[in-house]
């Protein structure tokens, strides 16, 4: 009896009161506020309390001026919501004792090389998805993103990515290791790492139209398109990453994925995987400092675990992981010890509305009075509003400090040849009509681009992607002024062109 009471102190104590109804009325009327704020294309909203979804939204079109609307069936590339899926694929086989999560990934890929000798010998099958190797976030996205290259290629060409972080300290987010997880799932089980999901998580789990990758789409799908604004991007085909950035599901098929973690690795009553095993992928392993944000939802710690991120919120623990792809912005959360999750899912490629809208669920559910989620709502509107503006006046600028009435130091035709990057691999350079012309060999369509004269030995560059910004090409000359390589001068929040330096090789 004294036990029993002393929890109950203890509870009502130390967690706060937890909200346990969803006010529909008050839900639409917000979602729909956000959606008519932001403008995605479409959005797919739904609040899972153990087994059931207790709340669901569906706003937009799976495609911009198309009157077909977004339902629970719609599919959204779900991104980085991917990586979970892989961590799990990699525990699969340890529960099947085929592998340890200490084992090196040497031992495995014998191929495998990074720059530093010690890491590479010492690098785990744990530490490749947990971001600490030492790279920073997003070095090399440029090799798998818009290339043909093959994972055996990306693998490959890893050793030539400096690393400049500590190893095992530093957080540094890595899409490419995740690939090197996925030939690791291979080699060992020998399926592919889409036929090992399909097996192993997907079917198990009743995620009938659930795609491992765009590989595996059917003409009945009901599949959503991807946005910049009102524009339709074309679906990108995944080569290379489909381990870190592949999955396309929807709120319907989430929401077993989402209750098969809320019941401890039991789905309809049956044990998919272990409690132990799941309890393991979401323990700390990388830890991340806190930003004011944080502090301000009372978060005490932050941490990458194996496929989520973790923290707490006002004492209450997450786990949780956002996917962003060009047109597509996912976000996928857990609080186990309520027996929530949530999915929030858009094909306008806007994180600013999954913010807002996971900002209501946790308000809600963990009773949060001292927060206001309408006024969030308008101060995130107006950081939206800003940080275009912003965007808007750095390209403006750039355009009103352009040099006028420059040529370039010599005649086009010196301007052309092969040029590379020992990390990205080869671009040629050549005249199509009448103009300096920029193709990756490697990629099929993304990064080829005219040149257009900007300035001196600068020119502009728009590759063939509305998610990636205009930029400029700036060729360097040695003494004799002949052209002997050149810079990408292209900001990006995703994608390090400033770190690739071309060298002219014929």
């Amino acid at each position: 009896m004294k036990t029993s009471i002393l929890r109950i102190f203890i509870l009502f104590c130390f967690h706060p009161i937890i909200g346990q109804t969803i006010d529909k009325i008050k839900f639409d009327k917000y979602i729909q506020s956000a959606f008519d704020k932001f403008q995605p294309a479409g959005i797919s909203v739904a609040i899972i309390k153990d087994n059931t979804i207790i709340y669901e939204k569906y706003l937009g079109t799976i495609k911009a001026s198309e009157p077909n609307p977004v339902t629970k069936q719609s599919l959204f590339n779900i991104a980085s919501c991917s990586k979970a899926f892989t961590a799990l694929a990699v525990a699969k086989l340890i529960e099947q004792g085929k592998l340890k999560w200490s084992t090196k990934v040497k031992e495995i890929l014998p191929e495998f090389e990074l720059s530093d000798i010690y890491i590479t010998n010492q690098l785990t099958v744990e530490d490749l998805l947990c971001h600490r190797a030492g790279f920073e976030t997003f070095d090399g996205d440029l090799l798998w993103y818009g290339t043909d290259y093959s994972d055996e290629e990306v693998l490959a060409r890893l050793k030539y990515l400096p690393i400049t972080k500590n190893f095992r300290k530093d957080f540094g987010y890595q899409n490419n290791l995740y690939t090197v997880a996925g030939l690791i799932v291979k080699k060992i089980s020998g399926l592919s790492w889409s036929d090992f999901i399909q097996k192993e998580i997907l079917n198990p789990l009743e995620m009938k139209t659930t795609r491992p990758s765009d590989k595996e789409l059917q003409k009945s799908d009901e599949l959503c398109y991807p946005h910049v604004g009102k524009n339709i991007l074309q679906s990108y085909t995944y080569t290379s990453g489909k381990p870190a950035a592949s999955i396309h599901s929807n709120t319907s098929d989430l929401s077993h994925w989402v209750s098969f973690w809320l019941n401890k690795g039991k789905y309809n009553g049956k044990e998919i995987f272990k409690e132990s095993t799941l309890n393991y992928l979401t323990q700390s392993q990388t830890t991340m400092r806190l930003g004011n944000r944080d502090i301000k939802n009372k978060t005490h710690f932050k941490a990458y675990a194996l496929g989520w991120f973790i923290n707490d919120d006002n004492g209450v623990f997450i786990s949780e992981h956002d996917g962003g792809m060009p047109g597509f912005i996912s976000k996928v959360g857990l609080m186990p010890d309520l027996g929530y999750g949530y999915i929030i899912l858009n094909n306008g490629m806007d994180g600013y509305i999954n913010n807002a809208i996971k900002d209501l669920i946790l308000t809600t559910l963990i009773n949060k009075k001292d927060n206001d989620p309408i006024k969030n709502l308008e101060s995130t509107y107006k950081n939206k509003l800003q940080n275009d503006s912003a965007d808007n006046a750095d390209k403006a600028n750039k355009l009103k400090n352009r040099i006028q009435n420059t040529k370039p130091s010599t005649k086009l035709e010196n301007f052309t040849g092969t040029y590379e990057d020992k990390t990205w691999g080869v671009v040629d350079i050549k005249i199509v009509d009448e103009q300096l012309y920029f193709d990756m060999t490697r990629s099929p369509s993304i990064f080829k681009s005219k040149l257009n004269h900007f300035q001196n030995n600068t020119f502009e560059v728009n590759f063939n992607d509305n998610s990636i910004n205009k930029g400029f090409i700036n060729f360097e000359t040695d003494s004799d002024n002949k052209i002997k390589g050149f810079k990408i001068d292209l900001e990006s929040g995703d994608f390090w062109f400033y770190k690739l330096h071309f060298e002219k090789i014929k």
